[in-house]
Formats: structure tokens, C-alpha cells, sequence
């Protein structure tokens, strides 16, 4: 019996040499997509920054750069150089429109193309231009295209022997996704050569017209030199090199198709995260991360430096092939191999945090140790319709409360309102889960709340600025109606100093808790001050009340500028005088008028500065209550 589990698993495992690449230097740039080597540069681009970027071969040094077609849906689709030019594929996926913008002794931007989709790699062989969009096509000149009609490895049935070394060789061919198309190709060593990212496979040709000696090279799988997800190659030292996405190694074949080795970055048990796209130079291989931002320098000859000789089985059940496979198994698709949608996963914009740990309950399902994953929200199985383009679980509304049960309080919830407006009835009005603001905003705070509150961003007094936002006085989750959504601590929040005087004197007692429309203890602050009413002067808002004063000499002087006159002294808007300079209706108290008691000396000087020689008189006259403390 232990003889026959020892030919089991000889029969069954396949012994390989796992290699750690020979890292020569990585280059830090925000969401890498595409690569390709032109002119003695890697050229990148970053879907971040939109641009693409020229670095030094040799130490990775950014050397120039230029920025993506106006408007921000323009995104790389391919990357290539033609005939010693970079040939940039461009797709906007809101307006389904593509160009090509090659870099010639002036940008030339060509608009007429032959097919449906994105272009993923243009070429320049014999005279031809040779594009891979829809179909495979050649032209001379923009204009007149030809399709060349190449077969698909799903049209091209595994013979017996193929069936035998991989009884899975086939079974894709029932998925209605797996329509054969190809997602790049080179012509290197006499050859065409075409990745199938969802048969998993590479198929070369010597010849496209007429076609000859089409075969496949790789096979799906997880063991060692077979292929999940592979996402691009290039060819290095006249051998074939495979990015593969799913089971983050890069895979190393001969220019037969037979399997060298494959390579993992710095130790044996790492992985890469997602690769995306690979270039070679030489002896070097370029790997573009895209979600560890990096590009790596790699050399693969790594004869002499680590390996591992040991029989594994299984690649897909390494730790960190499955730590992320909720994301990864979304992004094969979603990175423009079947649709373009990186910029909703781009690492440096804000989306909803996944395999963050939930910790209320809920019926969606979840990924490892109850973290939220892609497919929380996302069926992938459920049916396009109008009223659900994104294949949500539900609608939009009872999927965010399905975690966010606090947000739904019909008492303490801006969405519940009893009038609601039009603007704003479900929770994905005011917030996205990809490509946000913080807080998963559409806008920034301010723009999202005055997309419905117009009218209280008109003239407004109170400062808004960076460091103060709606948010920071209305609570729309956590606020009551009755108080116009008013957090526990408003006013005081920013205003400490006055919190103390809540309540000590006229101005700032507590108002009964009828006539409340914001938080009680803050409601005597709005009773002067109107954040969203205009910028009234102090003096206006005094005479409300003190009407009796309107006459006094005082007031009619308040007009009076004096910037640079009267340092020390509280001026009103525009350094005049005001009710403030003399009175404070926040410390004051009411026997002494609310006067600056203390500050009776620098009102002396503000009175010297236009009455020179008659401060005593008008002391005597106006403010007998200084010449008595005087005495």
C-alpha cells in the first residue's frame, strides 16, 4: 500500500524549480498598466497620474512624459513600439470610442479603426500596420484595413494526446465568456504569436496569410507551468516569458512551448500581487504591478541564486495566491481583458474598503474571517437589467443598509426625511463605492450637501473652507430632524472658550425647548449668529434687539474705518467700529452694560486717535462709569 501511494504521487505531482528573479532595481509609479521598450526607454503608463512615462533602462530614472488625451475617461488599452515610435492604444469606456496616438516627429492621432473595442497591441511587420481590436487586422495607411480572420483556440479541438495529458484541456469552450479572442500578440522568431487570456493559452503561426502550423502552447491549470490567468508576455532571450495574474508568478517556456521554470520577487514563499504587464530588454525583464504600484527589473538567469527543488501540487493553495483571490479573480476580467474597470479599483483612489472586517450582522456573504469582498455587493451570476447595470445583490439602498443598520434610523436619518427631496432619495445620491471623495462622497462634503442646499451657500458668513465643512455642524446620519440635523456639539466644538458663559448672562441664556430648531444648550448662539444668513454686521444684529440705540452719536459712528489705528481694540468687518469694540455680549455682564471692563485704557486710546485733547470731556460725557473707576 505504501508503494502504491509512493507511484501515486509520482505519477500525479510534478517535480519543478521555483526561482526567486534577480531584482536589479523597481521603479515606484501609481497604478502601472502598460508597458513596452522603445527608443533605449521602458515607457509606462500610470493610470493614476494619466500619463505616460519614459524611465532609464539601466537605473529606472524618469527621463520625460506626457500626459493622456483631454478629458479623464481616456485610458491605455495597449502599449507598443512601432517602427522605433511609441504607439499608444487609447479607450474611453463612457463613450466606446478608441484611437491610436503614435509619437512620430509630430503626435499622430488616428481615429479610423477597423473594429468594435479597444485596440490591445498594434505592430509594424513587412509594411503593415497590424492591429488587435475585435478582430486581427492589417493596413498600410489607417484607411483600408483587412481582416485576417485567425482561428481561436476554441475553434481548434485538443487532439487525443492533449486530452490525456489534461482531461480539462476543453471545458471552457460551454462559457458563453470564453469566445476565443485573443488580448495581445508579438511576431518574434519568424512567428505570430497570440495570448488567449481565458483559454489560457498562447497559439503561434508562421504564417497569416495563408495560415500555417497553428498551434497552442501552456494549458489551464494551478500546477507548475500551467496558466490561470495569464495576462501578458514578451520574450526574453529568445524564450517565451507569461505573466500570470492568478497565480502571481511569471512562467518562463522555450521557443517550443515547453515549460523552463517560474519566478517569484524576494524570497521563495512571495508572490507578486497582480501583475499586469510584462517588456523585456536584453537580459532584463520589466513586471508592471499595478497593485503594489512598482514596476521590477528582473533578471532571470538566476542559475545560481534560489530555488526550490521540491514537488508541490497545487499552486493555487498558497497563502498568497488565495489571501486576495476575492479581487483578483474580478480584476482578471475587469482590467480591460473583458471590461475596463481598474480606475473603480485603482489603489490610490478612494472605493469602499474591501476585506475590511464587518462587524455588524448581515446576510451578505463575505470573504475569509467575515471580511467584505467584491462580491458583498456584486452577483456575478445575476442578469444585466436597466435597473440593475452593476449586477448588485440588491438595490442600492438595502445593500448599504445591509452593514450600515444605524444609518437607517427613521428618527436620525437624513434619508428618511418626511418631504424628500428629488435630488437625493437613496444613499448612493450623496456617496459612491468607487472613484469617491472621502467619506465615499461623490463630491467633496460641501458639493454634495449644496447640490440639494442651494439657497444655503448664498452669501454665506460662516467660513468654509478646508478645515470646516457642513459636516462639521449637521450630522445627516446621527442628527435629529427637529434641530435641522445638528451634532451634539456644534458651536462649542470650535468655540470652547465660550461654553463656560452658556447660560451666565441675557445674551447667552438657554432658550425654553419649544423654540428650539437646533441643539438645545446652542440654540442662544443662533439667535445672533446666522452661519447661513448673509454677512450682517455685529451692529445689525444688535439693533435687532436695540432698537432704542439706533439714534445714539455712537452708532452713527460706527462707519469709521480705523485699519492700522487701533491695534489691540475687537473691530467690526472691514476694521471699523462696532458694538463689539466697546461691549462683549459673550463675557460681559449685564450691570456693567456688557462693557470691555478691563480693557478701559485702550478705549481711551481709540477715543485719542480721532478726539485729540477731548478724551477727558468725552469720557466725562459718555462714560461716567470710567471717569468713577478712573477716580
Amino acid at each position: 500500500m505504501i508503494i502504491g501511494m509512493i507511484l501515486f504521487f509520482l505519477f500525479f505531482q510534478k517535480s519543478f524549480a521555483l526561482s526567486v528573479a534577480g531584482q536589479l532595481f523597481s521603479i515606484e509609479i501609481a497604478a502601472p498598466t502598460k508597458l513596452t521598450i522603445c527608443q533605449n526607454y521602458l515607457w509606462a503608463s500610470s493610470l493614476h497620474s494619466q500619463e505616460i512615462k519614459a524611465f532609464d533602462l539601466q537605473k529606472g530614472d524618469l527621463k520625460k512624459s506626457f500626459s493622456f488625451p483631454k478629458g479623464k475617461s481616456w485610458k491605455v488599452s495597449g502599449l507598443n513600439c512601432v517602427n522605433d515610435h511609441v504607439a499608444a492604444s487609447f479607450w474611453n469606456p463612457e463613450t466606446k470610442t478608441a484611437q491610436i496616438v503614435i509619437s512620430q516627429n509630430q503626435v499622430k492621432a488616428i481615429t479610423h479603426l477597423p473594429g468594435r473595442g479597444d485596440v490591445k497591441a498594434i505592430q509594424w511587420i513587412d509594411g503593415y500596420y497590424f492591429l488587435l481590436q475585435d478582430q486581427f487586422y492589417r493596413t498600410r495607411d489607417f484607411k483600408n484595413y483587412q481582416d485576417q480572420k485567425i482561428l481561436t483556440r476554441k475553434e481548434l479541438k485538443p487532439s487525443d494526446s492533449e486530452l490525456k495529458k489534461n482531461p480539462f484541456a476543453q471545458w471552457q469552450n460551454s462559457m458563453p465568456i470564453t469566445s476565443g479572442h485573443y488580448i495581445d500578440f508579438f511576431f518574434n522568431n519568424n512567428r505570430f504569436w497570440f495570448l488567449d487570456a481565458f483559454m489560457q493559452t498562447v497559439m503561434s503561426t508562421k504564417s497569416i496569410w495563408p495560415l500555417e502550423d497553428f498551434k497552442p502552447l501552456g494549458e489551464w491549470g494551478v500546477w507548475e507551468g500551467s496558466l490561470m490567468f495569464p495576462k501578458a508576455m514578451t520574450f526574453f532571450d529568445r524564450e517565451i516569458v507569461i505573466a500570470d495574474s492568478g497565480l502571481k508568478l511569471l512562467n518562463r517556456y522555450d521557443s517550443a512551448g515547453r515549460y523552463v521554470d517560474s519566478y517569484t520577487i524576494e524570497n521563495l514563499e512571495k508572490r507578486f500581487d497582480y501583475l499586469i504587464d510584462v517588456a523585456s530588454s536584453s537580459k532584463v525583464v520589466f513586471a508592471a504591478d499595478f497593485l503594489k504600484n512598482k514596476i521590477y527589473a528582473l533578471n532571470l538567469n538566476v542559475a545560481d541564486q534560489m530555488r526550490s527543488g521540491v514537488f508541490r501540487r497545487n499552486h493555487f493553495q498558497h497563502p498568497e495566491v488565495t489571501k486576495d483571490w476575492d479581487q483578483v479573480r474580478c480584476l482578471n476580467c475587469h482590467d480591460g481583458t473583458e471590461a475596463y474597470h481598474l480606475n473603480v479599483i485603482e489603489p490610490q483612489s478612494q472605493h469602499h474598503r474591501l476585506r475590511v472586517i464587518n462587524k455588524t450582522e448581515t446576510k451578505l456573504p463575505l470573504y475569509q474571517n467575515s471580511q467584505v469582498s467584491c462580491s458583498s455587493c456584486h452577483e456575478n451570476h445575476h442578469k444585466q437589467i436597466d435597473d440593475n447595470p452593476h449586477f448588485l445583490r440588491k438595490s442600492k439602498t438595502e445593500l448599504c443598509l445591509e452593514c450600515h443598520q444605524d444609518k437607517g434610523s427613521s428618527d436620525k436619518n437624513h434619508l428618511n426625511l418626511q418631504k424628500i427631496s428629488k435630488l437625493a432619495s437613496q444613499c448612493t445620491d450623496c456617496h459612491r463605492a468607487h472613484q469617491a471623495n472621502d467619506k465615499l462622497l461623490i463630491q467633496d462634503g460641501i458639493k454634495t450637501c449644496t447640490h440639494c442646499h442651494q439657497q444655503q451657500i448664498s452669501h454665506s458668513s460662516h467660513p468654509i473652507n478646508n478645515e470646516t465643512s457642513c459636516i462639521d455642524c449637521h450630522s445627516p446620519h446621527h442628527g435629529d430632524k427637529s434641530t435641522s440635523w445638528s451634532k451634539e456639539a456644534t458651536c462649542l466644538k470650535c468655540h470652547q472658550s465660550e461654553g463656560e458663559y452658556m447660560g451666565q448672562n441675557k445674551h447667552l441664556q438657554l432658550l425654553p425647548k419649544k423654540s428650539a430648531h437646533w441643539n438645545q444648550k446652542e440654540m442662544t448662539c443662533l439667535s445672533c449668529h446666522r452661519p447661513h444668513d448673509g454677512n450682517h454686521s455685529a451692529e445689525q444684529r444688535c439693533l435687532e434687539c436695540h432698537k432704542e440705540q439706533s439714534g445714539h452719536r455712537h452708532v452713527k459712528a460706527l462707519s469709521v474705518a480705523l485699519a492700522g489705528r487701533a491695534e489691540g481694540l475687537v473691530l467690526g468687518s472691514g476694521h471699523r467700529l462696532s458694538c463689539i469694540t466697546c461691549h462683549d455680549p459673550h463675557r460681559g455682564e449685564d450691570r456693567d452694560k456688557y462693557l470691555r471692563q478691563n480693557d478701559t485704557s485702550k478705549i481711551r486710546n481709540l477715543c485719542a486717535s480721532c478726539h485729540t485733547g477731548d478724551v477727558e470731556q468725552l469720557v466725562r460725557e459718555f462714560h461716567p462709569r470710567f471717569e468713577r473707576k478712573k477716580k
